[in-house]
């Protein structure tokens, strides 16, 4: 099994970590963030998603008619109990050429 690639993330300015109480159970909420994210965050259709270490997703979510595009990799899994994942968000603007 290959090691994990941890992102070199230093160069960043932003960092965010959440952690909220949940009502519902660790598995429907592993389920959710692995399984079904387009039926409660993602726009429908949109993701592609291999669940695995080092796997990379992506999907869209619609605001206000529009879809943005989101992608990201699977750094730690435990089943039932933690996702760990860098989450980017792209941005038509950092793809200009000046």
């Amino acid at each position: 099994m290959a090691a994990t690639l941890e992102p070199d993330l230093s160069e960043r300015r932003l960092r965010l970590s959440v952690e909220r109480d949940m009502a519902a159970s660790p598995a429907a909420l592993f389920r959710a963030s692995t399984q079904q994210f387009d039926l409660w965050f993602a726009a429908p259709g949109s993701v592609i998603m291999d669940v695995g270490i080092n796997k990379v997703f992506y999907f869209e979510t619609d605001f206000e008619g529009k879809r943005h595009p989101h992608y990201g990799r699977f750094l730690k899994l435990q089943p039932n109990a933690l996702v760990e994942i860098p989450w980017l968000r792209w941005r038509r603007s950092a793809l200009r050429p000046w």
